[in-house]
């Protein structure tokens, strides 16, 4: 009788191992995406503010060009016949 207790002692101490194991196992996992995750994110946040930052620029050059350009004025003087 002392050696069925002793033996699922020991079988319940080795399955609360496995199970502590395994729990720890999945934290790590979750830990891991977690971290993946925001990885991703700060990734794309960079990219979405590379192409806007681009698109600004774009549009500031277009908006540049597309300004009339004043003529140069003559020398104030006497004007010379053309």
């Amino acid at each position: 009788m002392a050696n069925i207790e002793a033996d699922r002692a020991v079988e319940e101490g080795r399955i609360e191992k496995d199970r502590q194991l395994k729990e720890r196992d999945i934290a790590r996992e979750k830990s891991v995406e977690t971290a993946e995750i925001e990885r991703r994110k700060t990734i794309e946040l960079a990219e979405q503010d590379r192409a806007i930052a681009i698109a600004e620029k774009s549009k500031a050059q277009s908006e540049a060009q597309a300004e009339p350009t004043v003529p140069a004025r003559r020398p104030s003087g006497k004007r010379k016949p053309w």
